[in-house]
């Protein structure tokens, strides 16, 4: 698990069934599929931080606080 992950936030957009990943060094990612999302936001990290952030730790930061 990462102590300080650079992803701020996932977030349902319930308007609309997506999902919407932002960084805080402004990548956006919004998608209606968990998989695609997940990959680009795992590639963003990756490679712009050169950390790895797992499937299920990109999605648990879609729960509400």
């Amino acid at each position: 698990m990462l102590a300080h992950s650079p992803v701020r936030r996932v977030v349902p957009n319930m308007g609309c069934g997506r999902l919407k990943v932002a960084c805080e060094d402004g990548f956006e990612m919004t998608s209606k599929n968990e998989h695609e999302l997940v990959k680009h936001v795992q590639m963003h990290v990756k490679e712009s931080h050169m950390k790895d952030v797992s499937h299920a730790e990109v999605m648990a930061m879609a729960k509400h606080p």
